[in-house]
């Protein structure tokens, strides 16, 4: 099925970036089907395009490498998960505003990660980057903030 989806991609005529992009999503199909093998295989070939196609921190990079992270998080592979999102911080902190939605998502994910290894002082500090974030953008009322908010300082009590 994957050769006859790319091939159809190839006789379209997409540049690379858009062949990356068409397999990017094919791959978040796959992920929200649970069928997790090919879901890494297509973000692992949208990334190897985008990388061969695009600027070294062109932000759809730091997308693919988000999305790719998310997928090894899910599977408990938190190692491999923080280095995709420090990658993609890292770009995202060189190209985007530093008080971009999508810099707070990443933010937000590491220090799901931190936190899930037992590094809740740097999850902390994340997490505090990532609401700084989001109140700037959506305000301090926001339901998704008052929502989230207790959560997150219940997570680390002996901290506060």
């Amino acid at each position: 099925m994957k050769a006859a989806i790319y091939e159809k991609s190839e006789k379209s005529n997409m540049n690379p970036a858009g062949r990356a992009e068409h397999l990017s999503n094919l791959g978040r199909i796959y992920f929200s089907m649970e069928i997790y093998d090919k879901a890494e295989s297509f973000y692992l070939e949208a990334l190897e395009l985008l990388r061969e196609s695009l600027e070294k921190n062109h932000p759809n990079i730091g997308v693919t490498l988000n999305n790719l992270g998310g997928l090894y998080y899910l599977q408990g592979h938190s190692d491999r998960a923080a280095a995709l999102y420090e990658q993609a911080i890292a770009i995202y902190e060189k190209t985007l505003e530093l008080d971009h939605p999508y810099l707070a998502i990443l933010l937000n994910n590491l220090a799901e990660v931190y936190k899930v290894r037992g590094r809740y002082r740097e999850a902390q500090v994340l997490y505090n980057r990532a609401l700084t974030i989001l109140e700037k953008i959506a305000g301090e009322e926001n339901p998704y903030i008052e929502m989230t908010l207790p959560a997150r300082l219940n997570v680390f009590p002996s901290m506060i």
